[in-house]
This record gives C-alpha cells, structure tokens and sequence, in this order.
C-alpha cells in the first residue's frame, strides 16, 4: 500500500493544479444540483480531510479541488479505493448516473424494431478530461466518461442494440492521432454511455489530447456489427455526441 501513496499523492497533485476532474453536474439539469447522489458531496471538506490522513499528505487545495468537482456517488467511490490507485482509476471510468426521472423510452411511438442501421444522437453538457501522471512520471492516464440522454434514428420501439457486444468501432472525429483508442459503450431508453481510460507513454500526449478534443469538441464514432438481445444485427450503431 505504501507503494501506491506517492502514485495517488503525484496523481491529485496533478487533479488539483490542472482542475481537470471530469465535471459530476454536467448530467444534471440546470437547477437540480442539490445534494444527492448527483449532487455534490456532503460534508465533503470533513470526508477528504480524514482520507488525507489515512492514506497521502493531501494538501487543502487538493481536497478543495475534489470537492468542488466530485458528486455524492464519486465521491463515495473514491472512499471506497482512496489506497488502491487501480480501483481510484475507475472511479472516473463510471458514467455519473442520469437524472431524467426514470426508464422510461423516449416517444418512440411506430418505431422500427430491429433496424440494421442507428444513428444515436446525445448532448452530453460541459465536462472536461481527467488526467492522471503515474507516480515515477512516464505514463499518463486519461480518463472520461459520459451518459447524456439519447434519441434515435430511425426511432426504436422497444429492443436497443447491444452496443456492448459491438465487434469493433471506428472514431470518425476528433483525430485521434497516435492514441490507440479503447472504450467502453452501454445503451438503454435513458442514457448512451461511453468511458475510456487512455494511457500515454511520456513525452507522447496523443491520448490527452484526444480526450481534451472529445471533452471539447464531441465524439462520432461508428460501431460495427452490433448484436440485438433478442437476435438480429444492425451493421453499423453511429454515436454522434457533443457538448
């Protein structure tokens, strides 16, 4: 455990200068940031102090910096891993929960039922990247995950495709340059959800920049040869988010 200290001390150090924690209320609507699991952390300065002392040196702007950007859920996730630095990762590799009420599907009234091709559309608010330096500084993680609330072409009555099980992807834009791009893709009526966590060996930054870049710009990405529950393939899932 000691090991991982100086990772996760080098890791929010870095949080804390560069204010890139990916930003929990980006999914919440205007005016329902109130406490919750959505909501920011309670008593969170009290939280953060008591970690700092069971496991890093945490200085009071970085409990500052946590505090300002993490929800209730993250917030109770970092607690959870704060000395385990793999588990601390995937604390931001987990699409914030949506707050739009419920399950139920989008008016898809007459939709088609298994159409070989989708066009999912979301817009996902502001967020930003988080980047992460490992402790002895030659790799740097990157991390972001969105779950904005979507609408289909043509629409769906009731089967989604199984995006999880898509047999691969291409990133349409933004470029990714020499960043080799892995994600992971989760769909229901209430949210289309993608998280990746990139790693670039120094001095290469490709990975940071492309998350910066999606953060920014938005994603296209097309997923090929996506199975449906219940039988049938859709050739081709295209995900078109943006800010």
């Amino acid at each position: 455990m000691s090991a991982i200290r100086p990772m996760l001390a080098a890791g929010l150090f870095l949080l804390a200068c560069s204010s890139t924690i990916t930003d929990p209320n980006s999914l919440v609507p205007e005016g329902e940031n109130e406490p919750g699991k959505t909501g920011p952390a309670v008593d969170c300065a009290v939280r953060c102090e008591n970690l700092s002392k069971q496991c890093s040196d945490l200085s009071a702007a970085s409990c500052k910096t946590l505090c300002d950007s993490l929800s209730e859920s993250k917030f109770e996730c970092v607690e959870n891993a704060w000395c385990d630095f793999a588990a601390f990762k995937r604390c931001f590799e987990t699409p914030e929960p949506v707050r739009d009420g419920g399950s139920n599907p989008p008016a898809n009234d007459g939709g088609t039922t298994k159409p070989p091709e989708v066009t999912i559309t979301a817009h996902f608010g502001s967020v930003k990247a988080t980047h992460l330096m490992s402790s002895d500084k030659t790799k740097l993680y990157s991390s972001l995950s969105v779950a904005p609330k979507p609408t289909f072409s043509p629409a769906l009555s009731f089967e989604f495709p199984n995006v999880t099980k898509a047999e691969s992807f291409t990133v349409t834009s933004p470029s990714k340059g020499s960043c080799n791009v892995q994600a992971s893709f989760t769909l229901s009526s209430s949210q289309i959800g993608v998280s990746m966590t990139l790693t670039d060996v120094l001095p290469s930054a490709a990975c940071a920049t492309f998350t910066d870049a999606v953060a920014s710009k938005g994603l296209n990405v097309t997923l090929h040869n996506v199975p449906y529950p219940n039988g049938g393939v859709a050739s081709k899932v295209i995900i078109n988010l943006s800010p």
